[in-house]
């Protein structure tokens, strides 16, 4: 997964937060592991903080509510990818897609090195994707059969 379905799981926010969080029930009852970037807290951390500050105008936190979020973040069992290949290819990725964001494309080479697919909920991604890798899954069609 990336930073936005942790924010979703982490904030419930509508359907997006219950789908959010029937994706990491259903793995973790799976005993299936939940792949993240090596930037993937940081990443969630940050977005947390800068909703503290009214960066987003849909979500707005008080330092405690951020501080109880990565709190609950940092207990789940999410498997920090590090892979050897992992950096060249999410530059290559990134170059390719001509990503903004270099987190985007590192999360993605996470999805395919593992061969998984990658759940995300970042409108901004799926974009600029515009389907050209169909292991990059939007969040909504998550249990849709």
């Amino acid at each position: 997964i990336d930073a936005s379905v942790a924010l979703c799981w982490l904030l419930g926010v509508g359907e997006v937060g219950a789908t959010a969080t029937t994706l990491l029930r259903t793995h973790t009852e799976a005993r299936l592991p939940v792949l993240v970037s090596p930037s993937f807290h940081a990443a969630v951390a940050s977005a947390l903080h800068r909703s503290t500050l009214g960066a987003d105008p849909d979500v707005h936190l008080t330092p405690a509510d951020a501080e109880a979020a990565v709190s609950v973040l940092v207990q789940f069992p999410f498997r920090v990818m590090q892979a050897p290949a992992l950096y060249l290819t999410a530059l290559r990725l990134a170059a390719r897609y001509r990503l903004a964001a270099f987190d985007h494309a590192l999360t993605i080479a996470v999805a395919g090195l593992a061969g998984c697919d990658l759940w995300t909920a970042d409108a901004t991604l799926l974009a600029a994707l515009n389907g050209a890798l169909p292991h990059v899954r939007p969040l909504a069609v998550y249990g849709v059969a």
